[in-house]
């Protein structure tokens, strides 16, 4: 869930290298695909491509409805993503040049700022969470060619474990086959655990809990794949879904920097909850933080610190410099977003 909080304005001063923006005159010839997002610098949202250093940015939708909260594909062949459709929004795949955009699922209820797509490991399956008529979470498992869209259980927060087993928020965290067989609850439910991130090597679960938090808010918690060792990673309590590291080290999340903090700041932390670190202190962060595929840069977005818009930065992890990718006008509010990394790239 993300939150926008437009407050008095505390000026933090930071090193941040000079914007490296390509907008006008793209050269498509010297597009490389490596990151999607969402701009409104044409009237409303649409999905954007660019460079990992700005250039080229490229507009890929062209509809007077917003497109949005777009995913690479494992492959990084195909980009998922919502619009709106008769006044509700659904689950849309182009391919990565914008080309053979297609519906594919048809009257589901997804709510703005409940955002979730999932891709299978092989790309052929799509998850995402969607409300009932009677405002209840559920979880669809789509086919990436719409051959099939089905509801496979009430819950929130899917990821894959494996190419046909998920894990989810519910009754605690617990797993189910693709098939809808086999639910099996990995926390015995008797606190609030929510919102698992399953690790690249599919060894470790990290989620939000109630258990060990006296402040009557949640923390970042980790657990093995099958419920054991649990462990509090952090008091505090990230906002939008954390992020492990490629290398399956640390993890990034996204929280106030202090209990009584207005601006959420990006944080660090080690798999044993050591070396916990404010790595990002730009703006108020709004989206995730997603690693490149070397898990040297992450990609996120901020509303600035002195303007009141959005826009899209890097940080080089090995030199700590951040450079800031989009600066659009063309709309009152500026609003570059929901930036995804190629994980091909």
């Amino acid at each position: 869930m993300k939150y926008i909080k437009i407050l008095f304005i505390t000026v933090v001063f930071f090193t941040i290298h000079s914007c490296k923006e390509r907008i006008t005159d793209p050269d498509i010839s010297q597009l490389n695909y490596e990151i999607v997002f969402t701009s409104n610098r044409d009237g409303n949202d649409e999905i954007y491509v660019m460079n990992a250093d700005g250039s080229n940015q490229t507009r890929l939708t062209n509809n007077n409805v917003k497109d949005w909260f777009p995913k690479w594909s494992p492959d990084g062949e195909k980009i998922a993503y919502f619009s709106e459709i008769n006044g509700k929004n659904q689950l849309f795949v182009m391919n990565k040049d914008g080309s053979n955009q297609k519906q594919i699922s048809f009257d589901l209820n997804i709510y703005n700022g409940y955002e979730w797509i999932e891709w299978s490991p092989d790309g052929t399956k799509i998850l995402i969470q969607v409300f009932s008529e009677q405002n209840i979470r559920q979880i669809y498992i789509i086919n990436s060619d719409a051959s099939n869209q089905a509801l496979l259980i009430e819950g929130n927060y899917p990821n894959w474990i494996e190419q046909n087993k998920i894990v989810f928020g519910g009754n605690g965290i617990c797993s189910i086959n693709a098939d809808g067989s086999n639910l099996i609850h990995i926390t015995d439910g008797t606190v609030f655990d929510f919102c698992p991130v399953v690790s690249p090597h599919y060894d470790k679960i990290i989620f939000r809990s109630f258990r060990d938090n006296d402040s009557g808010k949640a923390s970042l918690h980790i657990m093995d794949l099958d419920g054991s060792n649990i462990k509090e990673l952090s008091k505090k309590d990230p906002i939008i879904k954390s992020t492990f590291s490629p290398s399956n080290n640390n993890i990034l999340f996204v929280a106030p920097e202090t209990e009584l903090g207005y601006y959420d700041k990006i944080f660090r932390v080690d798999i044993n909850g050591n070396n916990e670190e404010l790595i990002v202190e730009l703006g108020s962060v709004q989206s995730t933080p997603v690693y490149s595929s070397m898990g040297d840069i992450i990609i996120f977005s901020a509303l600035s610190d002195t303007e009141l818009r959005i826009d899209i930065y890097v940080k080089n992890l090995s030199d700590n410099m951040i450079s800031k990718l989009t600066n659009s006008a063309g709309s009152i509010v500026p609003k570059n977003d929901y930036p995804d990394w190629n994980p091909a790239k």
